[in-house]
């Protein structure tokens, strides 16, 4: 719903359910237009008293909720233990990154290779202490 504040310039009557007065030309007024699922444009109008009334009656009926949020649930952890799980993810991406650029480059240096994937799996196992593997590691 679109609401815009304006002047009032014809008498309307005030939309709220307990109002039901008329709105006079030179008042304040809330409008309000929207569309339906037919595509008929509903105009509505109130007093901007009315239209706060029934705004806050609304939310008396309906108490705030906390909605959760977007993402992964965070890990409750301290905060040395939240340092160590950061500088472990650190420590693997390096090594990831790494062995993406070995690969290409040096095709016979699978030593390296081999010794980065060790590293890599005794990462997998400091963390496992600190808060668990994370998913996309496995």
């Amino acid at each position: 719903m679109n609401l815009k504040l304006s002047w009032c310039r014809r008498r309307v009557t005030c939309s709220a359910e307990f109002c039901q007065k008329e709105i006079s030309v030179g008042n304040p007024i809330i409008k309000g237009t929207y569309k339906t699922k037919n595509g008929l444009t509903i105009r509505r109008y109130w007093h901007p008293g009315c239209w706060l009334e029934a705004g806050l009656a609304y939310l008396h009926t309906h108490p705030y909720q906390k909605v959760p949020g977007k993402g992964r649930p965070t890990l409750e952890l301290s905060q040395y233990d939240k340092r160590a799980r950061r500088l472990l993810t650190c420590r693997r991406a390096r090594a990831m990154q790494r062995i993406r650029w070995l690969i290409p480059r040096l095709p016979d240096s699978e030593g390296m290779i081999d010794r980065l994937y060790e590293q890599i799996e005794g990462i997998k196992q400091e963390i496992a202490k600190v808060g668990g593997i994370p998913k996309s590691w496995e």
